[in-house]
């Protein structure tokens, strides 16, 4: 998690970024490009529960992204605010799991919270990011 954060600081500040869906498994794909180095950066975002995008109204494939964040919401509070602001009901004796929060913003605003995230850099193998437990 920490690797995937800093790439994210260090060389998604300043990218391209296709986005696509995995046909077989419904997962969104974000492909990023960045301008400071030769491999691209790929995430694989499954279990989502929130998904908002927001960009311009040309037809351009690749958008540019100046800020990249991802964050680990570990804590029951945080993951209940963000379902709120989603308009999820929120029971607070069911049980939850962590997730995985995405955003990107430049050309296209994008907000993803999933429960699953893998990723790879050039042509390695896609690592799956492990969660820890919730805390209380």
């Amino acid at each position: 998690m920490e690797e995937l954060q800093r790439i994210c600081k260090t060389l998604l500040s300043n990218a391209d970024l296709v986005i696509s869906i995995d046909v077989p498994n419904g997962a969104i794909v974000l492909n990023f490009a960045p301008a400071i180095s030769l491999e691209d950066i790929v995430m694989r975002c499954s279990k989502y529960t929130r998904l908002r995008v927001a960009k311009t109204a040309d037809d351009d494939e690749w958008f540019f992204v100046g800020e990249t964040k991802l964050e680990l919401i570990t804590s029951k509070a945080e993951l209940q605010k963000l379902l709120v602001e989603d308009r999820w009901q929120v029971n607070c004796d069911t049980p939850v799991e962590p997730v995985f929060w995405i955003r990107c913003e430049g050309a296209i605003m994008l907000d993803i919270v999933c429960g699953a995230l893998a990723w790879s850099m050039g042509e390695r193998e896609f690592q799956s990011v492990s969660l820890p437990a919730i805390a209380d």
